[in-house]
């Protein structure tokens, strides 16, 4: 088995060296997608000639797809896992919340309480995360087997912030990449929902906005919202294990505002092998892991790995 080096090379290397050259985010971009397909010839046809044979019933459209707790077989024993490991966190007290941490950022939500390589010490959660209903929704999506590129469980206190990614936003990492939200425990308005609008009222509002490719900006709700696409606001409650797969680069969102109760959320990303910046909750799994060989192909390319 050998490991593909699109999941090594750093792009982020050079996007860092390209920005303080002053060079645009689209033509830094556009080379580090450029360097994969060099690095790493054949992935796309090899990657669309699997996905073209998988087909699924009602496939995402528009951005996104809700699902609820029985429509895919694992999500009672996933549910119960992330449960586990939340109520074991949230012992700590309010004092002993900054062991939590974003980067180099400090905030009072969205808080990762287990992240990126610490999933590999949790199977059930990570075979979840490749399983091939889960998967071939996603290849669906794409049109090609996906990177499975990293996962969170994320934690949001209550709060009376209104900053980041609790105002609307759109993620730049790529044009398109896919996002699974699990509510791992029961959400409603006052747990402070994830809520975005579908992909072609985003597209005609940012349209308005003249938003630049790749270009990271926050906005308040009177810029976005109008007596037109109100309506269209969707926002991720329900019960226990009800979620939704969510394009965070065509659906302007934001979630974690002025909690009331706690929240607890699953967080699963998937991007397209030729993507300019990989997933800040990256796994990299090594060749050695124990699972690996149990995986199907399919499967093993979504990790970075090839027969």
């Amino acid at each position: 088995m050998q490991h593909n080096t699109y999941t090594s090379f750093n792009n982020r290397r050079l996007l860092t060296y390209a920005k303080k050259l002053s060079f645009s985010k689209s033509w830094s971009y556009g080379l580090a997608r450029g360097l994969k397909h060099v690095f790493n010839p054949g992935q796309l046809s090899t990657r669309k000639s699997y996905a073209i044979n998988i087909t699924v019933p009602n496939p995402i459209q528009d951005g996104y797809q809700l699902f609820q707790p029985t429509d895919f077989p694992d999500i009672p024993l996933i549910v119960q896992k992330c449960q586990a490991i939340a109520d074991e966190k949230l012992k700590l007290s309010h004092l002993e919340r900054d062991i939590y941490q974003v980067g180099k950022l400090q905030k009072d939500f969205l808080l990762t309480i287990l992240g990126g390589e610490e999933f590999l010490l949790h199977p059930d959660l990570f075979k979840f995360a490749i399983s091939r209903p889960i998967l071939d929704r996603v290849c669906s999506y794409f049109n090609s087997v996906p990177l499975f590129v990293g996962a969170r469980l994320w934690w949001s206190p209550p709060n009376q912030t209104l900053a980041e990614s609790q105002l609307f936003h759109i993620d730049t990492e790529d044009k398109t990449q896919l996002k699974m939200f699990v509510n791992i425990y029961d959400v409603t308005e006052q747990h402070g929902p994830l809520a975005f609008l579908p992909a072609r009222a985003t597209a005609a509002i940012l349209n308005k906005l003249r938003l630049k490719p790749y270009v990271t900006k926050r906005w308040a709700d009177e810029k976005v919202l109008t007596q037109m696409n109100r309506h269209q606001l969707i926002k991720l409650t329900g019960v226990a294990g009800t979620g939704g797969f969510v394009d965070t680069s065509k659906c302007l969102h934001y979630g974690s505002r002025a909690n009331i109760y706690d929240r607890v959320v699953l967080m699963l990303h998937y991007q397209r092998f030729d993507v300019p910046k990989i997933s800040n909750a990256f796994i990299h799994v090594p060749a050695d892991y124990h699972l690996l060989p149990s995986f199907d192909t399919v499967q093993k390319l979504a990790l970075g790995y090839k027969d």
